[in-house]
């Protein structure tokens, strides 16, 4: 429904944010780093993806009427 990205969005925790060198950010350049307030990878599974409800939660805030549509189909596939 939504054009890819044409890069990719890492998300790390806060604290790790801070601690990335400038020379470990060339590593991520055209691409997005994003801090959480909480550890990723506790919740993704083995492939290494966002688990459903985090991506739901990180969306929550857009105005873009692509994203709330494509959110809330996202949130109707999620097995509660």
């Amino acid at each position: 429904m939504l054009v890819p990205d044409q890069f990719t969005t890492y998300a790390v925790v806060s604290a790790d944010l801070n601690k990335i060198e400038k020379e470990d950010r060339r590593e991520y350049e055209g691409d997005y780093v994003e801090g959480w307030k909480y550890d990723p990878t506790l919740l993704s599974g083995d492939d290494g993806l966002v688990d459903p409800l985090s991506l739901y939660l990180a969306l929550r805030e857009s105005a873009d009427p692509r994203i709330e549509e494509a959110r809330e189909a996202m949130l109707e596939r999620v097995l509660w």
